[in-house]
């Protein structure tokens, strides 16, 4: 024994030292990683890509045969599907001398080249468009034929970023964090194959959030996890050493100890880097600070509960070896525990819905993403948690009053009633009485499980019931939730719309509309034909005479000659488009 008892202490540091190896390296790779010889790993990561596309380019304009049944319009589909497959905006024109190119194919619709790269000369040029930074590049085809043209893009850029339209390097979805494309010259060119220099990079400044390489992170995944089976090998050892209550006692204090660290800490792990410590998405406190955040601690207060109920679970009777005093100690703080631990895992569940941007609700199945997967696995994780520490309470409060088990329930009511009673005039009150009485009849349901449940013990049956039970239960708080968290989102959008259909909205255009009469207009109108100064004048039409639109209306103003062609709008909307699109007012000619 002594020998295999040794074997196994040695086996225990070894996982410790290489869980340290692995945080050490961790460390080390990002100390690499965050100084400046990392923006040079990007410049070279960026530089492969352009050249790849460049060759895929020249592999493209080198069939000729291909080239000339596009540019004939003779391909067939499946040659027409693999052009367009092809990772970048490829451009075929035709151009005859003395006259403008004509664009005759084109593999995407995201961007079209510019003027001055049609018009000039061949060659390889980097600019900025309107969605992005791009690397293009321009060729004229043998025999004059006509000019090829590829767009590649460098970085996506867009006026407007939402989820839709991120602004990213095409070449890593996680470059933007690290690097950045400067407006001036840096020690970081990005050249092509020929050794042209397109721009410069340059390391971004380190924001609120740092970033951490993906090798950085794998190291101490792997270290964590080492630590982790270290904690467990280290607390069965003194369970079955010292006993079971000073094993659950250090497991707790290690973790609450790794908790607390993190908390204090957070540059060990860095979490923040990754979109589920997000709190836009989930952010109910200073401890649940986001679903990442409450995700930890329901997995270590599912391991602390597991690890107890494993070596506690034989026992039905766990105040056995305990003095008389210490059994009423532990029965009346069990109580007190009970009635927490419920009101918290109520709350727990009821602000998962109602303080975060997390969908639960499964009849909207386009609305679920990867955090309501993460959501629900919190939602088991406390479940099965909430119900082995409850029958470990239980086991402490039920030998206590043996034979006067009422006492518990109007302990229970009456701790919990006052605890309420204590905190009136917050509207969360009302949310917990009905949990309230929810606990009184799960203790009920305990007692009686003789009766219903054939006995506590580990079973199919017994399984069945308690996840229906646990299961209606919480879909009731969510339900509850939801259909608030849906009539606010009504409510919100109901005052939106009133405020958009005020009807002194129409008076406020009747009163801007009286400036633009047929006296200014026909002093005026000839402006618009002027790009420029129609550009300008439409802008100071907008400015002074609906300034009380900009802030609640998309307020744009179009204007079309008399054949109903449009001067110069900044898109192009028919005029048929407001025609049919409008509703009239209390003045005519005037929707």
């Amino acid at each position: 024994m002594k020998p295999s008892f040794q074997h196994n202490q040695r086996g225990k540091y070894l996982v410790l030292l290489m869980a340290a190896i692995l945080f050490g390296l961790s460390f080390l790779f990002n100390k690499r990683y965050s100084n400046r010889s990392s923006v040079t790993q990007e410049v070279k990561k960026l530089e492969r890509y352009l050249s790849s596309r460049q060759k895929d380019f020249n592999s493209l304009i080198a069939d000729t045969g291909l080239v000339n049944r596009l540019l004939s319009k003779t391909a067939s589909r499946t040659e027409y599907d693999q052009v367009t497959e092809q990772p970048f905006g490829f451009f075929l024109y035709h151009q005859q001398e003395f006259t403008e190119a004509n664009m005759v194919f084109w593999s995407n619709q995201l961007i079209t080249p510019p003027p001055e790269l049609i018009n000039g000369k061949d060659g390889e040029f980097f600019m900025q468009l309107s969605n992005g930074y791009y690397y293009m590049i321009r060729k004229t085809l043998a025999d004059n034929r006509g000019i090829a043209c590829a767009m590649i893009l460098v970085r996506a850029k867009f006026f407007i970023q939402t989820d839709y339209l991120p602004e990213k390097f095409a070449y890593s979805s996680s470059a933007d964090k690290r690097v950045l494309i400067a407006r001036k010259q840096t020690e970081f060119p990005v050249k092509t194959a020929s050794g042209l220099t397109l721009f410069y990079l340059d390391k971004k400044a380190t924001g609120a959030v740092p970033y951490n390489d993906r090798l950085t992170i794998i190291l101490r995944l792997c270290g964590i996890l080492l630590l982790f089976l270290f904690i467990q090998l280290q607390v069965e050892l003194t369970a079955r050493i010292k006993g079971p209550w000073t094993g659950i006692g250090l497991l707790t204090l290690l973790l609450l100890f790794l908790r607390i660290a993190t908390y204090f800490f957070p540059a060990l792990l860095n979490l923040r880097q990754f979109e589920l410590f997000n709190p836009a998405w989930y952010g109910s406190n200073i401890v649940q600070r986001s679903l990442g955040d409450l995700l930890i601690n329901a997995m270590f207060f599912c391991w602390i509960v597991l690890f107890a109920w494993s070596k506690l679970h034989r026992k039905d009777d766990l105040t056995i070896a305990f003095s008389s005093k210490l059994k009423w100690i532990a029965g009346i703080f069990s109580l007190i525990l009970l009635i927490l631990s419920t009101f918290v895992l109520a709350s727990v569940i009821r602000s998962m819905v109602a303080d975060s941007k997390i969908s639960f609700d499964v009849t909207n199945f386009f609305t679920l993403n990867f955090f309501t997967v993460v959501g629900f696995v919190v939602l088991a994780c406390l479940s099965l948690s909430y119900y082995y520490f409850s029958q470990l309470l239980f086991r402490l409060i039920f030998p206590l009053f043996a034979n006067r088990k009422y006492i518990i329930y109007f302990a229970i009511g009456f701790a919990g009633l006052l605890y309420l009673t204590s905190r009136s005039g917050n509207p969360e009150v009302l949310f917990y009485l009905p949990v309230l009485i929810w606990l009184l009849v799960y203790t009920w349901l305990i007692n009686r499980q003789g009766l219903i449940f054939s006995k506590l013990r580990i079973n199919i049956a017994s399984i069945l019931s308690w996840i229906f039970v646990f299961s209606v239960s919480i879909a009731s708080i969510m339900l509850s939730e939801i259909q608030k968290a849906e009539w606010e989102k009504r409510k919100r959008i109901a005052e939106k719309l009133a405020v958009q259909t005020d009807p002194s909205s129409e008076r406020l255009m009747n009163i801007a509309i009286q400036y633009l009469d047929n006296d200014f207009l026909t002093d005026n109108f000839s402006r618009f034909y002027n790009e420029e100064q129609g550009k300008v004048f439409r802008d100071s039409i907008i400015t002074e005479n609906y300034s009380g639109y900009l802030n609640k209306y998309d307020t744009r103003l179009y204007v079309y000659d008399a054949e109903g062609k449009p001067l110069f709008n900044e898109d192009i909307t028919s005029l048929r488009n407001p025609e049919h699109h409008s509703e009239c007012t209390g003045k005519t000619n005037q929707y």
